[in-house]
Order: C-alpha cells, then structure tokens, then sequence
C-alpha cells in the first residue's frame, strides 16, 4: 500500500490431498506435510514493526481437523534502541496468537521477550565482544490434561567475541584482491524448564536447556576490478559447536 504498510496475501488449495503426491515433479512438493494460506500485514512505526497475520493449513501427509489455525496473531518487534542515549540497547519480541482447530482444545498465547545488549565492545581494536540477553515470559489459557491458566519463564544469555584479519593484494590493471578471514567465538545459555504442561504448538513452546559453545572461521576472497565492480570468489564459514 505504502512503504510503511504492506499487505501480503498467499493461497493454497487442493481439492484432493493426495494431488502434489500423485501429480507434482518437485520432490520438495510431493513431501509437504501441509499446504499453507497466509494474510499478513505490516506496518513500520518509528520505535519498530506491527504485524497481524492469519495462517491457514490444509493438511496434505499429516493431520487433520485437529491442526491447528493462527487465526489470528497479532505481534510487534521493538527494534534496537538506546534508552536516554545510554550505552545500553533495549529491544523486544512480543506476540499474541489464538490457536483455533475443528477438533480438539483451543488455546491463546502470549509470548513477551525483552532484551538487552550493548554495541560492540573493542578490546585493543582487535577483539569486539558482544554481550546479549533476553528474557522470555509465556502465558498460556491452558495446558495439555487441564484448562487451568499457567505461565513460563526463561532466560536466553550469550556473548560473542569477534576479530577481523584482512590482507589486500595488488593485481595486475589497478586490480586488487582482499582476504578477510573472521573468527567468531559465540556462547548462549539457557537454564532447563519445565515443559510437561506445555502444549506443543510451534517452535515457541519448545525450550529447550542449552550450554552451547560454538566457533567458527569466516573466509572470504573479494576481487576489486578496474571498473570500480567487485566479485567474490569465496565466501566460506566452517562451525564447530561444543555441549
């Protein structure tokens, strides 16, 4: 509609479930669990974005009447901002979503996620670490053997610690070519929670405990030509994680 507003529409249906199955070429398609029909509208306001979204699943390899619907949800994203100019940046992730499905419980939610972390910090201009923080508030109408209301709470910590080395190289005709090479140290930390009561719906209801080390090594090969262009030979990252 606008730059600040947009609306995005995606249908999906087949009148026998066993169509793409029987008919499609593409294996991707031929695997899909379910079809999916989207209504999504954003809106970007000055402190972050608005959505509203309603999704619909035909079931296709699994489910049924018992799938459930985001009819509707409704969220926001608070992007990165500096409360009164201090060095600290504020951000938060906030949803509410009504289940709906022809058979079985319905349920709502109410996901709230603040966070915090700082800019990067520069130790001696060859080290930048990153400090981050998020903590997770979830409101459920019901759990899975009962309708009593309950909540959960957890904490996501990590830190990053990030250096760049880089080397240009003449070339031939005013060419040149830059190798960066990128290694990164992350660590997060999430304490275990109880999970029994929890209906498992989508990624958010599943929380895992985590102790996660994870390095990894960027590298990347960029030619700068004559005419001002630039190409890119490699761009390679290589992970290791560590429980």
């Amino acid at each position: 509609i606008n730059s600040d507003f947009r609306v995005l529409a995606q249908a999906f249906f087949v009148s026998d479930p066993d169509y793409l199955q029987q008919l499609s070429n593409s294996g991707v398609q031929r695997a899909l669990p379910s079809g999916e029909s989207n209504l999504l509208a954003t809106h970007r306001l000055g402190t972050g974005n608005l959505y509203l979204l309603g999704q619909y699943l035909q079931p296709l390899q699994s489910g049924g009447s018992d799938t459930f619907q985001r009819l509707p949800e409704l969220g926001y994203s608070l992007a990165h901002a500096p409360p009164f100019g201090g060095p600290f940046l504020l951000n938060m992730d906030t949803n509410m979503v009504h289940f709906y499905r022809d058979e079985g419980f319905q349920l709502n939610r109410v996901d709230v996620m603040p966070g915090v972390s700082t800019n990067v910090l520069n130790l001696g201009h060859v080290v930048g670490i990153t400090p981050q923080a998020k903590f997770r508030e979830i409101y459920y109408t019901r759990g899975i053997q009962d309708e009593t209301p309950f909540h959960r709470q957890t904490l996501w910590a990590s830190v990053d610690a990030t250096s760049r080395l880089s080397r240009r190289f003449a070339l031939n005709h005013g060419q040149s070519l830059l190798h960066m090479i990128e290694p990164k140290v992350v660590y997060e930390y999430v304490p275990p929670s109880d999970q029994s009561k929890v209906p498992q719906v989508d990624a958010i209801d599943d929380l895992p405990k985590k102790n996660l080390l994870t390095y990894s090594l960027h590298s990347r090969l960029l030619e700068t030509r004559s005419s001002g262009n630039a190409f890119n030979w490699l761009d390679l990252t290589v992970a290791q994680s560590y429980r």
